[in-house]
């Protein structure tokens, strides 16, 4: 009788300091094949193929982390995780991610789908009307990237850091631009994994013959254009195109404020 009584007085307990947190108790209940400590979940490891149907919607960290989820389709949570400010899907086999799937993370800051089965770059992530507008980190390393959009990065990696080491990035001119421009700003996402890039060269002279239609020259005011070769860019507002060391195979465009 006095473990009974203390069972329901320790339950009141926490039911009490759930409601002074402003916790609903109806929010309060933890999944079986969960753990749950004040407002930080996790569901890894558990063989999961979908997601929980009640997760607390206190949640500020949710952990999906080492299960076999798929894909993430609309509704893939049962109810809106407002509060939630780091989500961790890494080891994972998720091929796809649907447009709205992150609808009403409003406050999702931290977004980690590390070594999954990605073949195409989640872009839909940062187009949702209704999206985690204030996602700041996003790991998309160790899946099936061969191309990202690159145009789109440069604008996304402003005040974002996306990391994308270890994935099987084809080196098209586009993309080797992008990765020298990133060491020119000194974006920590590529400057911490550095030798993590492996980019396939798109000839067997070492040299990329990509076309670039449109580009004339001199380049237009406000605009710094990038001669790349697969080891060398030439800024061309302070360096001298005919240098012969440097073969113009192809460019990228950047806003001088970029």
């Amino acid at each position: 009788m006095l473990i009974c009584f203390l069972y329901v007085y320790n339950v009141i307990l926490t039911l009490l300091f759930l409601l002074c947190l402003g916790f609903p108790p109806s929010m309060a209940a933890c999944p079986p094949s969960c753990l749950c400590a004040s407002d930080i979940i996790s569901c890894s490891g558990c063989n999961l193929s979908v997601v929980p149907f009640d997760l607390p919607g206190y949640a500020t960290r949710l952990d999906l982390s080492h299960n076999r989820l798929t894909a993430l389709h609309v509704g893939w949570i049962s109810q809106p995780l407002q509060r939630l400010v780091t989500l961790i899907l890494g080891k994972n086999f998720i091929r796809s991610i649907d447009v709205n799937t992150f609808n009403d993370l409003y406050n999702l800051q931290r977004l980690y789908l590390s070594t999954n089965r990605l073949s195409v770059f989640p872009l839909v992530i940062y187009e949702e009307p209704e999206g985690p507008l204030n996602l700041t980190f996003l790991d998309l390393s160790y899946n099936r990237l061969t191309k990202v959009p690159v145009q789109s990065l440069l604008s996304l990696t402003r005040q974002r850091g996306i990391y994308l080491q270890e994935n099987p990035l084809v080196c098209d001119c586009a993309l080797l631009a992008l990765l020298e421009y990133w060491m020119w700003k000194q974006y920590p996402p590529l400057l911490d994994f550095r030798g993590d890039y492996p980019c396939k060269k798109g000839a067997e002279s070492g040299w990329l013959r990509v076309p670039c239609p449109g580009l004339t020259l001199p380049a237009q005011e406000g605009l710094v254009v990038f001669w790349v070769t697969p080891t060398t860019v030439l800024n061309s507002s302070n360096s001298d195109l005919s240098a012969p060391a440097f073969n113009c195979s192809c460019s990228i465009v950047l806003r001088s404020g970029d």
